[in-house]
């Protein structure tokens, strides 16, 4: 466990960098727009962004990738058994939202190493 722990700080700084560039990238005008028009209870636009991610006890590896949107069945994190999910705004502070999504990773780290029983 502690293998994995130890990556903990360079996928930090991943998510950082991923969740940088989808606010960056996000065409912040249409979805205002669209949130606008939409029968959505939510008037603030926003992009939801899941991170997938498969726990290598044995390696001591992680392995991840994310999708955006409801793209549930075809997104790249699809393929991993844990999501973790999270929304970007315009005026999403990422550090501070890649530092949630670790506390995150690591609580289920934690969690799934005590189902194992070690």
């Amino acid at each position: 466990m502690q293998k994995l722990l130890k990556q903990l700080p360079s996928l930090r700084q991943e998510l950082y960098s991923l969740l940088v560039a989808i606010k960056k990238d996000a065409d912040w005008h249409t979805l205002r727009r669209h949130f606008r028009w939409s029968d959505s209870s939510y008037s603030t636009p926003y992009v939801d962004v899941t991170i997938g991610c498969t726990f290598d006890f044995a390696e001591g590896c992680i392995s991840w990738s994310f999708q955006t949107g409801d793209n549930s069945f075809t997104g790249g994190a699809y393929g991993h058994p844990e999501w973790f999910t999270t929304s970007v705004l315009s005026r999403t502070n990422c550090k501070d939202l890649a530092k949630d999504l670790i506390e995150e990773i690591e609580g289920r780290i934690h969690e799934l190493k005590s189902y194992q029983g070690a």
